[in-house]
């Protein structure tokens, strides 16, 4: 998928990756995703992908976040049984400028990685 740019998945709970062979070539162009209802989902590294939404997923894919190094804005809703996040979660999101988190109603404490977030100017 070469000149794939957005990608949306929705509700499919058995989904654990986006292709068997999870190499970055596949997506070299994909800047914008959304996941909704993808609990087993892991992203794979997609060094070109600048905005992302997870909505009712799991812990789990937040932590493969962190594979997302060029990510600049970051949305996160309704994740219902998430109390924390990952700590790793946030770890090479240097150039994250935006944070969204919307509706998580378990969340307890924010992680303290924000604070090594120096490019955030949204949360």
């Amino acid at each position: 998928f070469p000149s794939l740019e957005d990608l949306f998945i929705d509700e499919l709970p058995n989904l654990k990756g986006l292709f068997k062979d999870q190499r970055t070539e596949l997506f070299p162009r994909l800047r914008n995703m959304s996941i909704y209802d993808c609990p087993k989902l892991m992203l794979p590294c997609l060094p070109s992908l600048k905005e992302l939404t997870i909505k009712r997923c799991n812990e789990d894919v937040l932590s493969t976040i962190s594979n997302l190094s060029s990510l600049i804005s970051l949305d996160v809703e309704q994740n219902e049984e998430v109390v924390s996040f990952p700590e790793e979660m946030l770890r090479n999101l240097t150039l994250l400028e935006s944070l969204a988190i919307e509706r998580c109603t378990k969340l307890k404490v924010l992680p303290t990685a924000l604070a090594n977030l120096t490019s955030l100017e949204s949360l």
